[in-house]
């Protein structure tokens, strides 16, 4: 199999096309331990493979095995480092959701009639061991690309007989549920800052993420980051933060509620952030016959048409100094009123400008029943994220592609006999960028 040509910094040389340069000659590393002693095999590391950071830096051949009906795609499921897939006799449903940052836990199950993976009950340092699950294509010159959907840990084994064990992967998000910030008698406490500092000392002194300021940071998608850094320093929002022992999941959560973002872990074990944005004509579209089934529902409980946010919390008196409301009449109107209130004395805003601006986004954005669809979708759905927007057509329920929706959450049954991707949309999460708008200052808003 030709091998991947490399430059002495190890990166991959691409040719005038963008394409990976191929050397003639094949070389193959054989990582895993044990002697082999069962029929199902561990496929060795190939030298020449070529592993996309994501689905958007995947090659030209690879897309086209994307929505080609007659591909073949495989499945890998690596421990630290070699494949073991071909053992794996019950694989897992990788579900992802953007609205609440919580640990992934898989299991996968593989054939041990002949006791290969004892040394998993008898070694208990084996028991964090990494891995991966990727998949992918085998070029017919050039090897294997493939793209990782999961990356983790081992956390759990079972032996549910003696002809099977069972992995339970998390990825390293529960690192950070196991984390605390601050405790009772020595808080942690962030004055006056932007929200996305604060997120960064707690990924990184906190969570002991990786603090490195550039794409090469192998535990926070630094481009996401810096995208939505960028739309708090704009604007020079501003909160302040105080934590006494909640785990850093939690403290992230709360500033991903107060800010109205969404935080999830992509394939290769990323932390990715981003924020609402207005819908596009470049949107990705999928017409009709491109999907394999749709429902849809409406959540008359999700509308909010006033909308009260607390803020200048005072610590020591344990009190909130100010509160804002938005009203959105229309909705009240036409469907009662429906109340939400904002107050965290864990993260707060500090001045009525920026407590208005989210209260009028919420008021906007949940004014009338949101529409949540699930739409089964082929192979060609894996190039799509949690957070992206599409948009979609379906005549009997009458949608047309003038509609945006948002992806919310992605589940991918890695069945091998039938792979399939699963959207979950929702259209309230549709809004214009963050950023501070005075004439709400003019408007419904009032200073309790």
């Amino acid at each position: 199999m030709p091998k991947l040509l490399r430059d002495a910094n190890g990166n991959v040389i691409l040719d005038a096309d963008g394409e990976p340069v191929y050397t003639q000659s094949s070389s193959e590393w054989e990582l895993y331990p044990y002697p082999m002693r069962h029929p199902h095999t561990i496929d060795t590391l190939t030298v020449g493979e070529l592993l996309a950071e994501d689905f958007n830096t995947t090659t030209t051949w690879f897309n086209e095995q994307l929505i080609s009906k007659t591909s073949e795609p495989k499945i890998r499921f690596l421990l630290s480092g070699s494949d073991h897939g071909p053992r794996v006799t019950s694989w897992p449903t990788i579900r992802r959701s953007a609205e609440k940052l919580t640990p992934l836990n898989l299991s996968v199950s593989l054939a041990n009639e002949d006791g290969l993976y004892n040394s998993y009950y008898s070694d208990i340092y084996t028991l964090n061991s990494s891995c991966s699950i990727q998949f992918g294509y085998t070029h017919p010159t050039s090897g294997d690309e493939l793209v990782n959907l999961f990356v983790g840990n081992v956390k759990k084994i079972s032996f549910p007989d003696q002809t099977k064990i069972k992995f339970n992967l998390y990825d390293k998000i529960y690192n950070l549920s196991q984390i605390k910030v601050g405790q009772t008698d020595t808080p942690a406490s962030f004055t006056s800052q932007i929200p996305s500092d604060i997120a960064w000392t707690l990924c990184t002194s906190y969570g002991q993420f990786s603090d490195v300021t550039s794409t090469s940071n192998p535990d926070i998608d630094y481009n996401s980051f810096n995208d939505w850094a960028a739309t708090f320093s704009q604007d020079n929002v501003v909160t302040t933060a105080y934590f006494k022992g909640e785990k850093v999941t939690e403290a992230l959560n709360e500033i991903i509620y107060q800010t109205d973002s969404y935080l999830w872990v992509n394939g290769n074990g990323k932390l990715v952030f981003e924020r609402f944005t207005e819908n596009s004509s470049a949107d990705f579209v999928l017409e009709e016959g491109k999907y394999k089934n749709i429902s849809v529902s409406l959540d008359g409980l999700a509308i909010i048409n006033r909308q009260y946010v607390s803020f200048n919390y005072s610590i020591n008196s344990d009190y909130w100094q100010n509160q804002i409301y938005e009203v959105n009449s229309t909705s009240v109107n036409s469907f009662g009123l429906h109340e939400d209130v904002i107050e965290s004395s864990k993260v707060w805003y500090t001045n009525s400008a920026h407590a208005n601006n989210i209260a009028s986004r919420r008021i906007s954005r949940w004014a009338t029943p949101p529409r949540k669809f699930l739409i089964d979708v082929p192979l060609f759905g894996l190039n799509r994220k949690p957070a992206d927007m599409i948009r979609f057509v379906n005549s009997f329920f009458a949608v047309d592609s003038s509609a945006g929706w948002r992806i919310t959450g992605q589940e991918i049954n890695l069945n091998p006999k039938k792979i399939n991707v699963r959207y979950s949309t929702n259209e309230g999460l549709i809004a214009n960028a963050f950023y501070l708008d005075i004439s709400y200052l003019d408007g419904t808003d009032q200073l309790l």
